[in-house]
Formats: structure tokens, sequence, C-alpha cells
């Protein structure tokens, strides 16, 4: 039997679902691996981060950032609100801020019946914090309009510039060829008055 478009989407959302719980399952399993200190047995590795990219387990800069979120939160929220709002929530420096942003998480995971998605996590964590650097669609828009109005400025200094030149030059002009305004004629020498040379 065919498929209809709504059982694709909720076959989909349900892998997707448990690929996440799955992934935060792997991180907590990693956080254990880390504190058995067994990595250290015969591997001249300085830390866990290099072992876990060294052993393409994990990228360094998403397992610290999740260590870094436990000092915060317990295991049972980050079991609920996923890994990727775990690892933004521990990003936002205020304290309050990041427990609203739990709050938030944990809401979205009771009405959605899913964590959040690491671009949902991402987007909704700049409501509270915006990341440094970074500018809202109108913030760009407005930057955009700025630009192009300094830009147009400029165009038109540099313009108002050479008219400046260009009216000095015609006022030296005037004043070299007299009031009238008028350009002299050069004298026209006659050929025939002129002796000839040749006798």
């Amino acid at each position: 039997m065919r498929k209809t478009l709504n059982q694709w989407l909720l076959e989909a959302k349900k892998l997707r679902d448990a690929c996440i719980a799955a992934r935060t399952r792997y991180l907590l399993f990693l956080t254990e691996f880390e504190a058995s200190g067994t990595w250290q047995s015969g591997e001249a590795i300085a830390t866990f981060g290099k072992f876990l990219v060294f052993h393409k387990l994990c990228k360094a800069e998403e397992y610290e950032e999740f260590c870094a979120a436990r000092k915060f939160l317990d295991d049972d929220t980050i079991e609920r609100i996923g890994p990727y709002a775990t690892r933004y929530a521990g990003r936002i420096r205020s304290s309050e801020n990041r427990k609203r942003y739990v709050r938030d998480a944990e809401a979205y995971r009771a009405r959605e019946h899913s964590p959040m998605s690491e671009q949902h996590a991402g987007n909704h964590k700049r409501q509270y914090e915006p990341d440094e650097g970074y500018r809202s669609r109108p913030e760009q828009k407005q930057q955009r309009r700025d630009d192009r109005i300094a830009e147009l400025e400029g165009v038109i200094r540099a313009q108002r510039e050479r008219i400046k030149l260009l009216e000095r030059e015609v006022a030296e002009l005037r004043r070299q060829l007299g009031k009238t305004g008028k350009i002299a004629a050069k004298p026209r020498s006659n050929k025939s008055e002129q002796p000839d040379a040749r006798v």
C-alpha cells in the first residue's frame, strides 16, 4: 500500500526524534567515558576533546559546549530538552535568561512532543542573547540601506568638489579673457607679408 504524505511525515518525525534522543544519550555516555579516566590508558593525548577528534567520535566543540551546559542543567532536563537546546542554553551568560530559555525549550517539548532542532534552538537562543556580530533581518536591511546612503553621499561630496574645481577653472579663464567673457581671437600670421627666406 502506498504511503500518504502524512504517513511519510509521521515516520520522518519519529525517526528524527529517535536521532535526537540517541544524540542526547550518546553525549551523556561520553561524559561518563571521560569521567572514567580509561581514555588516558596508553594514549598520549592531552584532553578528552582531542581524544574524541582523534578517534572520530565527536567534534570537540560540541562536546565541550554540552559539558559546559551540564554545570547548569541536570541530566533529566537535558534529556527533555535535547542536545541542541542544552548546548545553546550553556552559551547564555545571564542566569535568568538561561532559565527562561530552558523553560521555553521544555514547553516546546511538551507542545510539539519533540525537542528543538539545532536550527530552532539556535534561533530561539538569539531572542535572549544575540550571538556576537549577529543581526536580525530587519537590522541587516537597515544596515544595507545605511551603507547605500553613505555610498551615495560620498558620490555627492565628490561631485560637489568636482563642480567647485570646474567653477574655479571657469572663473580663472574668465579673468584671463577679460570681463566680456569672449575668447580673444589669436592673430593670424600672414605668409604674404613675411619676407621670403629663400631670397
